[in-house]
Order: C-alpha cells, then structure tokens, then sequence
C-alpha cells in the first residue's frame, strides 16, 4: 500500500491514505512514514486501542457481538463486513468523507469502503488482492463465507483488480472472468538495493523475517533440519514478534541453541541491510490453506534485493517462482527435515553454488523485480482507468 501511494504521489496525484492503528508496537515506525511522505495525506479512522482502551474494548465486543449474530442468525452478505474487520464501519464512513477520482482498498475489510465511497461520489475503484482471502480458510467456515460474501458483494464493481502474485491473480480472474486482472509483484525500489558479500571462509548465515515469528512458519522445520548440520559453522537469525514462549520452544528444539539469535522488528528500510549480512534467506512457508500454496510473501522479493541466496519450501507459487528464475536458489519439501538438510548441505559444502545464487538474486532485483519496473504497471493502469 505505502509503495503505490507512495508510486502514485510521485506521478503528481494528490493522494490520501485511510488506515486503522491495529497493530501498537509498529507506532513508532507509523510515525517515521508519515514524516518521510508529508506530501501524502495520512487520515486515521478510528481511535488507538492504547490511548483509548475502553474504546477498543467496545470495539471488541461489537465485532463479537456481529459473529454471534452471523453464526446463529445470519442477516445477509453486507452484515459479514462487520465481523471481518474491527473497524469496518469507521472505515466506511471516514471512506465516504473524503471526495476522490479513485479508490483503492488494499485489504478485505477495506473492499467494502472503497466500494461505498466511490458509489457515493460515481468515481472509479479498485482492489489490490495482497493474499486470496476465501483461500486463507477451510471452505464452509464462518471466515471462508464471510470472505465468498465480500467478494462477491464488491469485486464486480470494481474497474480493475490487481493481485500479488501470478497464482492469486489467476484464481480471482476464475471467478470474475470479465474483471480486468493485474499481477503487481510485491517488490521493492532499486534504494534497498544490497551488493552481495563473499561467503568464503566464514559462518554460513541464515536469515529469515517477518512481522510475527511463531507456529505454521515452517521455522521448526529448519531447527530440526540444523540439528542434522554440526559439522558447519552456521548461525540463524529470526527477526520479528516472538512471544517468549516459541522463542524458548525453538531453543529447546536446537542442540546448538547458541547459534540462534532473535530479533526485534525494525522499519522496512532497515530489513534490507540486515539481510545482506546473511547468505541464505529462508523462505519457509507452510501450505496450511490454499492461500499459502499460491502467495508470493515479501520474504522472497526482500531477499532479492538483499542478494540472498533463496531457500524456499516447495509451495506452488515458491516453485513457479524459482523455476521462472533459476539460478538464485534451491526449494526443499517443506515437510521434510532431511530435504531441507541435505540443501543446506549442498550450499555449505560448495561456496561457489552460494556466491552464484547470491549474485543472480543481485541481477535479477537489480534488472527485473524491482518497484521501479513493477510500478509502472500500476501507473499505466491507473491512467487507463481515469482516462
């Protein structure tokens, strides 16, 4: 969301983000954004659940309130936008407030608002699909119906969709085979670019991120799959939100629990020279949903610029991803510790393979998978649209 507005602010149109304050502990990083990007307006629809906390409370209680009344009375499609999402209605009716040419939501529970809002001033809208929200649970669930609900509520009136990775914008050009669908890859701007580092005769590096750091994330997996590798020299590094309680279960897991290291979240901007210190970016997702079988995260695009070699679980988006561009890593059988090994093994023993994968990771963020090119996709379509 930051990188289109950021994108479409930059090509001279006058942009303002609606956004809810969901997650506290990403304020301060909040904070620096709105500072770096002043000529982006930055609008708030709802109270901050620290500053107000008996607010959110009632917040709480509301949504709880919507799923028990959809679970047992349900009262049709639009009634699924208030149990969705916490602050669905103040989205809406900051949505509506504000007079635009284009809307564009960026997650489910902000379809409905864009919609609502470009109804109301007969503007354009569209709907950037970040994951394939029906996929993300089992099918006849209450969120899988809720999702179905929404969807089809909403996307049909949209001028165009846009989806983050091949596999997802396929799925939803299935079901709205008239709505004009486009893939904008979650990639990042040429500045975070990193040059590779030589990896000879030093520990092997791994390194793997992401905003929260717990169960289904594949991290047990690479524990387990470390244990198998006493004879390397290696260390692994986790940064994201741990709760005490996985972070002492993965150490427990490890026989060499001194050579993991865990840590705090740090600004997007920062993520990028982290990385570069590692030689392995860890891209283990888990196929627990369909959602995760077909996703592109932003671990894969992060490492790119971070000239990572890429070792990725063997989902079907992280295959077609890795066979498209060859050359910058190896995928493993997610479910398999002794895969996992022996392809760690493969890179450790031969540090040529290593400095390969790091240096086509380079080229390919460098020439191909960057945000300058991917954005010009987004700002040829929205010119289409506001023709």
């Amino acid at each position: 969301m930051v990188k289109e507005a950021t994108a479409l602010n930059d090509a001279g149109y006058a942009v303002t983000v609606v956004y809810v304050p969901l997650s506290p502990w990403a304020d301060a990083f909040d904070k620096e954004l709105f500072a770096n990007k002043p000529s982006i307006n930055w609008v708030r629809a709802a109270k901050h659940p620290i500053e107000h906390p008996f607010h959110y409370k009632y917040i709480r209680l509301r949504r709880k309130g919507n799923e028990w009344w959809s679970r047992y009375m349900p009262l049709g499609d639009r009634h699924y936008e208030k149990v969705y999402v916490l602050y669905s209605q103040e989205l809406v009716k900051v949505a509506r407030s504000i007079q635009a040419d284009l809307y564009i939501g960026h997650n489910l529970g902000a379809l409905p608002a864009a919609v609502q809002a470009a109804r109301k001033w007969k503007a354009k809208v569209a709907f950037d699909a970040e994951d394939y929200h029906r996929g993300e649970s089992a099918p006849g669930s209450l969120h899988y119906n809720m999702a179905v609900a929404i969807e089809d509520s909403y996307i049909p009136a949209l001028d165009y969709l846009s989806a983050a990775s091949p596999l997802i914008a396929q799925k939803y050009q299935s079901h709205y085979p008239d709505k004009k669908t486009i893939v904008l890859n979650n990639v990042f701007g040429k500045q975070f670019l990193q040059s590779p580092a030589t990896a000879d005769g030093e520990a092997v590096g791994l390194f793997w991120f992401s905003q929260t750091a717990g169960t289904n994330r594949g991290l047990e997996t690479v524990v387990e799959a470390l244990n198998l590798l006493p004879q390397f020299n290696w260390s692994l590094t986790i940064l994201g939100q741990c709760s005490d309680g996985f972070r002492q279960q993965l150490l427990g897991l490890s026989s060499m629990p001194d050579r993991i290291v865990f840590h705090s979240p740090v600004a997007l901007g920062e993520i990028f020279p982290i990385a570069s210190c590692f030689d392995i970016g860890l891209a283990t997702e888990v196929p627990y949903c369909e959602n995760r079988r077909i996703c592109l995260t932003n671990k894969l695009f992060t490492y790119l610029l971070a000239a990572n070699c890429i070792v990725a679980s063997d989902t079907e988006a992280q295959q077609q991803f890795l066979h498209t561009y060859a050359g910058v890593g190896l995928l493993y059988k997610h479910d398999h510790i002794q895969d996992l090994a022996d392809k760690l093994t493969l890179l450790m023993q031969d540090k040529h393979l290593l400095r390969s994968c790091r240096q086509r990771a380079y080229e390919l963020a460098d020439g191909q998978l960057n945000w300058e090119v991917e954005s010009i996709k987004l700002l040829d379509t929205v010119r289409s649209v506001l023709l």
